[in-house]
């Protein structure tokens, strides 16, 4: 994604922009046994403009379990670097989801 407006998400602050902010993602998924899915991805987010704050990655790596009828189980360790400018929310942790499609 590549911001063309003068802010992104107001997150440079009043009377600065953020345009030409952008983010760039790779995405893949494998299934590797019946029901059993194995993803990975990375992405990385480019800060323009007036924006001051560090370009970063992010990353997941986990899988995903089929039970069927649009039931699945997910497991994923997920984070980003530049922890030390932005804080707890870069920080590695693992995130476990159960989704339901309808």
């Amino acid at each position: 994604s590549h911001t063309l407006s003068k802010d992104y998400f107001a997150y440079a602050g009043p009377g600065f922009k953020g345009r030409n902010t952008g983010y760039l993602n790779l995405a893949f998924s494998q299934e590797v046994a019946p029901k059993i899915t194995a993803k990975a991805s990375v992405g990385y987010t480019r800060f323009g403009g007036d924006i001051a704050a560090p370009n970063y990655l992010d990353y997941s790596v986990g899988g995903a379990y089929d039970f069927g009828s649009g039931l699945s189980l997910g497991a994923a360790v997920v984070g980003a670097t530049k922890k030390d400018y932005f804080g707890p929310v870069n920080q590695s942790r693992v995130i476990v989801t159960l989704t339901k499609t309808l």
